[in-house]
């Protein structure tokens, strides 16, 4: 199914928040300077967009869904706060276990909310979703990365292509 114009920044941010969890599982196997650089992106997404990105959906999606569902978005993000956290900490790359958890929970997270939540709220609440539509400025405002992409100008429209804002 097509993505409602009112979750389609949300679904650009989870592209690259796949980037990011393939780039942490990968660096879970490789030596501690890749897993360091794995985590300060990933600690620096969680700050300049991820924050934002979860208020977002717990706000916009997690009231058109059942409860069990928004409990569950909830309750994922909740364990991806504390992974944040945790990836912060001094020595957090030493652990590859950690590391490589950090990235299959966040893919698993994206995965589970394309797939199911975001699919929810389009059959169940598509007039409520409709009168949304005004948040998308909001978002778009406040995280590039959820714009479009301008194939013309090579990169998001309305700024520089950010994508290596979350490099090493």
């Amino acid at each position: 199914m097509k993505r409602h114009k009112t979750l389609q920044p949300l679904s650009r941010e989870h592209q690259r928040g796949l980037v990011l969890a393939k780039r942490l599982r990968d660096a879970a196997g490789g030596g501690r300077a890749q897993r360091e650089r794995a985590l300060a992106a990933f600690t620096r997404a969680w700050s300049e967009e991820l924050m934002g990105h979860f208020a977002d959906e717990e706000r916009i999606v997690g009231p058109l869904v059942s409860l069990e569902m928004r409990s569950r978005l909830v309750a994922e993000h909740a364990q991806l706060r504390t992974l944040a956290g945790e990836a912060a900490a001094p020595g957090a790359a030493e652990d590859q276990t950690f590391v490589d958890r950090v990235g299959r929970t966040l893919h698993d997270h994206i995965r589970w909310e394309e797939r199911e939540l975001f699919e929810a709220a389009q059959d169940t609440a598509p007039d409520a979703l409709d009168a949304l539509h005004p948040v998308i400025d909001d978002i778009h405002a406040r995280r590039p990365g959820s714009r479009p992409y301008d194939p013309e100008a090579g990169c998001q429209v309305g700024g520089m292509d950010d994508e290596s804002r979350f490099a090493p």
